[in-house]
This record gives C-alpha cells, structure tokens and sequence, in this order.
C-alpha cells in the first residue's frame, strides 16, 4: 500500500451490488486514501454489479483534469 501514495484511481461502485457489497468498496476507499492515493469514489445508490456508460463522461474529465 505505500505503493498508493499520490496514485490517481478513480473508484466507481453500485451500492446494490450482489456480488460485491459496498462495504468493500468502502473499506478499499478508506484504506486507499489513508495511504496517500489520490482517489475519486463514486458510489452508485441505484445500482447493482453493473457499469453505466454515463460514468464514462466524468471518467474523461477525471483524466483530462490529472
């Protein structure tokens, strides 16, 4: 993790997901930005263990903006 000082991530994830619950999404966010990473988190209230091609608007702007 000392590796994740200062590593842009941009970390999206349904709060409905079934395979994957949040709360692992939140615990890697939580351990990523206690280590420095400089991390974008999205959580998606009305989603499940999908991705929605509208987050790959924001995607492009977080990658334009680094």
């Amino acid at each position: 993790l000392a590796r994740a000082q200062g590593v842009p991530i941009y970390l999206v994830h349904g709060a409905l997901d079934f395979l994957f619950p949040v709360h692992l999404a939140q615990f890697a966010r939580d351990t990523l930005l206690a280590h420095g990473a400089a991390l974008e988190y999205r959580e998606l209230p009305e989603l499940s263990h999908t991705y929605p091609r509208s987050e790959n608007v924001r995607i492009l702007d977080w990658f334009e903006r680094l």
